[in-house]
């Protein structure tokens, strides 16, 4: 998942069976500290950052596949982030790209919400003057937890639920996880018919 990198508010609640949905009055309930770790990039909509296809040094680059995104605690009140990709170019080898960020989770009410910026210092200031602190991102739900304490997986929108990214902390679901995730989407009313599995992607 590469530029992109959003988090959380809730609107439904679901049974334990599609993991657990944040309502707005019981957002208190998600633990930050299970979020954080490495996912995988299983599912999008087409964003411009990741579906583009830029030219460098003269050649065309693919979209992005095999995305993940790595949260780390940086201090107290701020998460470190990198987000991964790669784009194939025109002799069929494989080129890594990664951006860096810093996030912090929204206090209050609002626990699954992060205010996300990228990219240097510089970059990160101008973002944060210009946004409020930084992109919006929400955690609409989340799997149950793994034998290491952490969320299976994670559906992310924005405010607007106008893209979705699916994150897993396996490369690939098995087929009831990814009913269970398509069902918590149309519970969420995001826009499922636009998902592209990135093992779709080529």
């Amino acid at each position: 998942m590469k530029i992109l990198m959003k988090t959380i508010l809730f609107s439904l609640v679901l049974n334990s069976a599609f993991g657990v949905s944040f309502p707005q009055e019981d957002r208190k309930s998600f633990d930050a500290q299970s979020y954080l770790g490495f996912w995988y990039d299983v599912a999008r909509t087409p964003n411009d950052f990741q579906d583009n296809t830029p030219t460098r040094h003269g050649e065309e680059l693919g979209v992005c596949v095999n995305s993940t995104a790595e949260y780390s605690l940086r201090k107290a009140d701020e998460i470190s982030l990198t987000n991964t990709c790669f784009r194939e170019n025109e002799s069929g080898d494989f080129i890594k790209e990664d951006i860096t960020g810093r996030a912090k989770f929204v206090k209050g009410k609002n626990a699954t919400q992060l205010k996300i910026a990228f990219g240097g210092v510089i970059a990160r200031f101008f973002q944060r003057l210009f946004t409020g602190g930084g992109a919006d991102y929400w955690v609409y739900a989340v799997g149950e937890k793994n034998a290491e304490g952490l969320y299976s997986w994670a559906i992310v929108s924005g405010e607007d639920k106008d893209y979705i990214f699916v994150l897993s902390r396996k490369p690939t679901l098995d087929s009831q996880t990814e009913n269970d995730i398509l069902a918590a989407l149309r519970r969420l009313e995001l826009p499922l018919e636009d998902l592209v599995f990135n093992r779709d992607l080529k």
